[in-house]
């Protein structure tokens, strides 16, 4: 009966990053239709982003590649050594990482829960 409610559990957790990641895509479309709107300058980006830089471009380090596992500019993403490598924004990985690690937690719990039930 424990492991039936606990593969309930598990099986719901699953629809549940299978939504998010719907989510993600929605936003991540949302986004692109607002990137395309909206427009600033380079001094302006520029005065607004004192952070890291690229070595190569100079530009904030704002994207993160997949593949390499590393911070990369937008120029390093269309143009460089990571054209054509699964690519995204620095603030979607970092929303996904904290969903993720959330949903894994709660996971952990149902697992520890039923294993101090068999126990018991």
């Amino acid at each position: 009966m424990a492991e039936e409610q606990a593969a309930k559990e598990i099986e719901d957790l699953q629809k549940q990053i299978e939504e998010e990641e719907k989510r993600k895509i929605a936003a991540e479309e949302e986004e692109k239709k607002t990137a395309a709107s909206a427009s600033t300058t380079y001094s302006e980006q520029a005065a607004a982003d004192v952070e890291e830089q690229c070595e190569i471009h100079n530009r904030k380090l704002e994207i993160i590649c997949i593949q390499c596992q590393t911070r990369i500019c937008c120029n390093c993403a269309l143009f460089g050594v990571h054209k054509g490598h699964d690519v995204r924004m620095e603030a979607e990985v970092v929303e996904e990482l904290s969903v993720r690690t959330e949903l894994l937690i709660q996971m952990y719990q149902i697992v520890e829960d039923i294993s101090s039930n068999r126990v018991d």
